[in-house]
């Protein structure tokens, strides 16, 4: 490699010399990057003089897009295929890499290895003892680690470890005022608390369903006057309208009408969040948002829970058949659903009074 490379700083191997310019590849979906962010400021902690970079497909880049910590963001434009990954790689050789931190570990990224050089890492995905868990269920043979912990297994040779540190998300200013707009616009700026409703999620098993959501909202504007900012994706519009309807006039619903920057931004300006395990979770927490997270298909125990004090997670614990899989599932396996269903609206109420002041 015709790069420098710092020279060597304490902690690690101390013969091992120290990466100038380094890439971590991430490239989906919200929750695993922003799971990534500790890592980030690890780095710039532990090589304040190196160059870190980043890759992700396109469609999540903008939530690294205003982050410091990174000097040059890398895109996998759609439709993700090969001559886009060829066209990447001609441009990152040109970058010249010391480290390279797989942090998918892929096809696409295996494909890179033998075509951009540099010294790689990668860290244990732990694919068989979550494959394990989930279809014997046992708790004790759930992933050892959360995901975040197990992203530092690419910095062992350098003694780098999670710092336990806040996930982290950056905020432009135009942005915050986008929101302060938006609100004064639906009549919301004075309502409080806001109560930020992220009704979607990538499969249906780990959605709460929407009349709970609409029995939340009901008791919450009893006990608390509280006002909602429902979000998500177009998928959920449809469901959020209908929440929107049946909460008015103190809600109103951004799902499908925002980009995902717009949403960070509304989501800063929600007292408190609801969310069921989803990319919007982890954007909640990433922003040190007051979070109640409902779990249903899957289970903290597979790593990707929040783990500030911020947030409190809310599970119908002791069933047999929990977690039907690890991503989630588009139907309840056994027909009944009732790791959600059971989840009482109140019960989540109840939660939500305890994160506020």
């Amino acid at each position: 490699m015709g790069r420098a490379w710092l020279a060597p700083a304490g902690g690690g191997d101390p013969g091992l010399e120290k990466p100038a310019r380094i890439l971590v590849i991430r490239f989906s979906s919200i929750g695993d990057i922003l799971l990534t962010t500790p890592l980030l400021r690890v780095l710039s902690h532990a090589f304040p003089g190196a160059e870190v970079d980043y890759l992700t497909k396109a469609g999540f880049a903008p939530l690294l897009r205003s982050n410091p910590r990174i000097q040059r963001l890398w895109e996998l434009s759609p439709p993700y295929g090969a001559s886009e990954l060829r066209a990447l790689a001609i441009a990152l050789r040109r970058r010249e890499y010391d480290l390279i931190l797989d942090l998918h570990k892929s096809l696409r990224t295996r494909w890179l290895r033998l075509h951009l050089p540099g010294r790689w890492e990668s860290y244990r995905k732990g694919m068989l003892r979550r494959t394990l868990y989930v279809h014997l269920k046992l708790r004790g043979l759930a992933p050892a680690r959360p995901v975040r912990e197990r992203y530092f297994d690419s910095l062992r040779a350098f003694g780098l470890r999670d710092d336990g540190g806040p996930l982290e998300y950056y905020l432009v200013e135009e942005e915050q005022a986008w929101a302060a707009e938006e609100l004064r616009r639906t009549g919301l700026a004075t309502a409080e608390p806001r109560v930020g409703l992220a009704i979607g999620a990538g499969k249906a098993t780990k959605r709460w369903p929407a009349e709970h959501f609409a029995q939340l909202g009901h008791w919450l504007r009893k006990r608390l006057g509280a006002a909602f900012l429902i979000l998500g994706d177009e998928r959920d519009r449809v469901h959020a309208e209908l929440l929107q309807r049946e909460l008015e006039p103190a809600a109103a619903s951004f799902a499908g009408r925002t980009d995902l920057r717009q949403t960070a931004a509304l989501l800063a300006h929600c007292h408190v969040v609801v969310s069921n395990d989803s990319g919007l979770m982890h954007l909640a927490d990433a922003l040190g948002k007051k979070l109640v997270a409902i779990f249903g298909g899957t289970t903290p125990e597979l790593g990707f829970a929040p783990r500030s004090e911020n947030a409190v997670i809310v599970e119908r614990k002791g069933m047999p058949c929990r977690p039907c899989s690890h991503i989630g599932r588009d139907r309840c396996p056994r027909g009944h659903f009732l790791c959600m269903k059971g989840v009482h609206p109140i019960e989540v109420g109840e939660a939500v009074l305890s994160s506020l002041p």
